[in-house]
């Protein structure tokens, strides 16, 4: 099973381009060339490695397109660059904010509303618009979709 996880956290964590296996400048990756043998890695280095993929992902800057749906107040400025490693609570809290508003509702590509601990990176990787240049999010007073 951990052997089957690892080759599909690899899979998914490859950049294009790049190949899935451990750095060896990773702390905790093993010296030696595992290969798709990772019935040989412990879990503790299994979990340091794919935190360390993660975390290496989500240092990114992320432009995100912001748009309002309904009476919600417009914002002047609809383009902002944020760190990826925000999490999604992180941009209402910043919107409600500029806003001056106490609730918000937001969704990405006017589809779906993120739970508030996802990384703004790991959704611009899945939901990117715009020729894949920023990540799309609109917001309202009230719930826009039912």
């Amino acid at each position: 099973p951990v052997a089957i996880l690892a080759q599909v956290c690899s899979a998914v964590m490859a950049e294009p381009g790049e190949d899935a296996e451990p750095e060896a400048s990773m702390p905790g990756a093993p010296d030696e060339d595992i290969g798709d043998n990772w019935s040989v890695v412990g879990q503790m280095d299994l979990d340091q490695y794919l935190h360390h993929r993660l975390t290496k992902r989500r240092d990114c800057k992320v432009m995100l397109f912001v748009d309002a749906i309904g009476a919600a107040p417009r914002l002047k400025q609809k383009k902002f660059k944020v760190d990826g490693t925000w999490q999604f609570y992180q941009v209402e809290e910043f919107l409600k904010g500029s806003l001056k508003v106490a609730k918000l509702y937001l969704y990405v590509n006017n589809f779906f509303s993120p739970l508030p601990e996802e990384y703004v990176a790991d959704l611009f990787q899945c939901h990117k618009s715009g020729g894949g240049a920023q990540l799309a999010i609109t917001y309202s007073l009230e719930p826009a979709f039912a």
